[in-house]
């Protein structure tokens, strides 16, 4: 999580943590956050980089899924590839990985499907955020220094409304599981 503390800071030109503290900027990162289950990823075509249709994904330790099929979270929200989408998938360790990409790598041909559970953030949203509590503080500066660089920005809504427009639609799928 620190790191993608670290990129939101930077996008909100807080590194010196003079605004928002840590906590503070993970609750805007986790007001954005999307639990992925069993997203089939996308092969190229030499069978060795598998692709997520998401990235900005957080964690990289282990899950368990038991015998109804639920995943079982181990520790901090995490990131597991399966060879299938069932209860009996396997899990499967890439060679590498880009979190912020969301591809993942094997050192050989895989001919194979991979599915992902991961838990993402929209750091678009959070940026937003931050931009929309600046704006409501009348006390807050409007002008931004980084080194030799002067800016000075009367609105900070604009900010927000721009970062809004790169957030992805939203996309709500509800399930009804019945166990008998």
């Amino acid at each position: 999580m620190a790191w993608l503390i670290y990129h939101l800071r930077t996008l909100v030109n807080d590194t010196a943590s003079g605004v928002w503290t840590d906590d503070q900027l993970q609750n805007y990162l986790d007001s954005y956050r999307s639990h992925i289950r069993r997203e089939l990823l996308t092969e190229d075509v030499g069978d060795q980089v598998y692709l997520s249709q998401i990235g900005f994904f957080e964690g990289a330790t282990s899950a368990t899924t038991s015998a109804s099929g639920d995943t079982e979270w181990s520790g901090d929200p995490t990131i597991a590839l399966w060879d299938g989408d069932g209860s009996a998938a396997t899990e499967i360790t890439p060679d590498d990985y880009n979190l912020i990409d969301g591809w993942f790598k094997f050192d050989s041909d895989q001919d194979d499907e991979y599915y992902l559970d991961a838990v993402a953030y929209d750091i678009n949203g959070a940026v937003a955020d931050c931009m929309a509590q600046l704006a409501m503080n009348p006390d807050q500066a409007k002008t931004w220094a980084r080194g030799n660089v002067k800016l000075e920005h009367y609105d900070f809504m604009d900010i927000s409304k721009y970062y809004r427009s790169k957030m992805p639609p939203t996309v709500v799928q509800v399930s009804r599981d019945y166990k008998i």
